[in-house]
């Protein structure tokens, strides 16, 4: 289990990082191209898209759920009853989704305030997003095999190979092929072909580990089986929803009031952001089908051990990384995008908060999945994005703070649900003491953190007016030897020290930098 945990986690992590570059020189391509408007309506018609996967988020986690129970107490005949039903499902939402989403792409242009010359392909790329989300769905059955497989690894191959196969096409079709009047067609084809590719590579992994293909010819009609995934798969939708609410309404609102150009402003402050929460956020979920199999054995001792574990470790990283990314928004805007986008290194500090301090999220949500307690989560989760909508849209329009104040809102509303009320939650189901928690994993790595980074980039902000890139590289370099040496004695327990130096030497062996011990 340890090899395949240490699989999942490193394919996650490098298909995040591969994507965070590519998106560093994708956006201002993109932007150039296109032209700030066309690239606001591109991020637009991606965001409303999170609209159809209520449903679809809903039915793939409680069908990866239940399948990954099943297969972990082999009761393989179960296992494939789940498969057949959740496909069943899948192939009725996919015919359901794909109507209104087709009648929207008619009415895109006029619903969303679209400029005159950008009509047409507004209504084109969006109806190729909608197909590649209805193709897609169907396709989520061969996902969750790999799932319950703990073949996270597969997955994640699969979608940050299709990530670099999108910008490869993007950088040579918008760079050498005469596009003026169509860039947003073409992005939307690009989108199209990536997502088919990334699914057909799904369904071939799934086919190798299920080579006897029974999921069609299981009791798909199992009424129980249906009326299990769909009960699991509501409460699911509620957190679907609360995180569209997050995710996209604003969008949409800025879009409305403000207009494609402010919303690109606002989309491009939100960037590393987002990227900061793929990188270090999503990787979690690669834990899923591992706590579910803890929780299925009944393996308290270990889901305890790996849940405090993995909490350090990610919060050690993500504290420093985001502190500095906060301090030094504006100069990053500048080097990134250029003066053209200054406004966005306003909301960025902010938004970068909102991400840190839903990190607990990160490994809390897994937690409460594989014990099948997410309907107070789900509820909670419901409640703060409403009351991050109405505050956000308080600061922003009603008090005249902007996008400034949409990204205040986010901050505080995260702060509330993600840090102080998901981790209580949590810490109930595998009998850990939330002071306790909160002292480890939040406490601990905050106070060295500040300590460390934050005092050096006081220093710098004060008595640096004209940066050296070069000597301030060096300063960061020697605080985070400093930094690293006071995580391990100071956040991490002898078993956790001893988990790190066995870690450090499998890897090291690995690489042949020290030589296999004989059998």
């Amino acid at each position: 289990m340890k090899s395949q945990i240490f699989k999942n986690l490193f394919s996650n992590y490098l298909g995040n990082f591969v994507s965070m570059l590519l998106g560093f020189l994708i956006v201002p391509f993109l932007v150039s191209y296109l032209g700030k408007g066309a690239f606001g309506i591109s991020i637009l018609a991606e965001s409303l898209i999170v609209l159809f996967q209520i449903f679809s988020f809903s039915i793939r986690l409680a069908l990866a759920h239940h399948a990954t129970v099943s297969l972990s107490q082999k009761k393989v005949a179960e296992f494939y009853e789940y498969l057949s039903a959740g496909r069943k499902i899948l192939n009725i939402a996919a015919f359901i989704v794909f109507i209104p989403g087709a009648i929207l792409s008619a009415f895109f242009p006029q619903i969303f305030n679209v400029p005159e010359q950008l009509d047409a392909q507004s209504r084109i790329l969006f109806f190729l997003i909608v197909l590649s989300f209805t193709i897609s769905m169907p396709n989520m059955v061969c996902w969750s095999v790999l799932y319950a497989s703990h073949r996270f690894d597969l997955i994640n191959y699969a979608n940050f190979g299709g990530a670099i196969v999108r910008a490869i096409a993007i950088f040579i079709i918008f760079k050498f092929v005469p596009l003026s009047g169509y860039g947003l067609t073409i992005y939307g084809l690009i989108y199209l072909a990536t997502t088919f590719s990334q699914n057909l590579i799904i369904y071939l992994w799934h086919k190798k580990l299920l080579p006897a293909d029974n999921i069609g010819s299981s009791a798909g009609n199992n009424a129980k089986k249906i009326k299990e995934l769909l009960s699991f798969g509501g409460y699911a939708s509620i957190s679907a929803i609360a995180y569209i609410m997050y995710e996209t309404t604003m969008n949409i609102a800025i879009n409305l009031v403000m207009g494609p150009s402010l919303n690109a402003i606002y989309a491009i402050g939100t960037k590393i952001p987002a990227i900061f929460r793929r990188l270090f956020l999503e990787p979690a979920s690669s834990l899923a089908p591992t706590f579910s199999a803890l929780v299925a054995n009944n393996d308290k001792v270990r889901l305890k051990r790996l849940f405090l574990f993995y909490s350090k470790v990610i919060n050690i990283f993500v504290f420093p990384m985001g502190y500095v990314l906060m301090i030094f928004s504006t100069l990053i805007i500048q080097k990134w995008m250029g003066p053209d986008f200054q406004s966005s290194a306003d909301v960025m500090p902010l938004f970068m908060g909102a991400i840190i301090a839903s990190m607990p999220l990160a490994i809390c949500s897994g937690i409460n999945n594989a014990y099948g307690k997410i309907k107070l989560p789900a509820l909670i989760s419901l409640v703060s994005s409403t009351l991050n909508v109405i505050l956000g849209l308080t600061l922003g329009f009603g008090l005249g703070m902007g996008i400034k104040g949409v990204a205040l809102s986010a901050l505080l509303i995260n702060f509330v649900t993600y840090t102080i009320f998901m981790p209580a939650y949590a810490c109930r189901y595998i009998e850990v003491s939330k002071l306790a928690y909160w002292m480890q994993t939040i406490i601990k790595p905050l106070l060295l953190t500040l300590s460390t980074f934050g005092l050096l980039s006081l220093l710098v902000l004060n008595y640096q007016k004209n940066i050296n890139f070069y000597l301030l590289d060096f300063e960061y370099l020697m605080v985070s030897v400093v930094y690293a040496i006071g995580a391990y004695k100071i956040v991490f327990n002898v078993d956790e020290k001893l988990a790190l130096q066995d870690l450090l030497f499998s890897v090291l062996r690995k690489f042949g930098v020290v030589p296999r011990m004989a059998s």
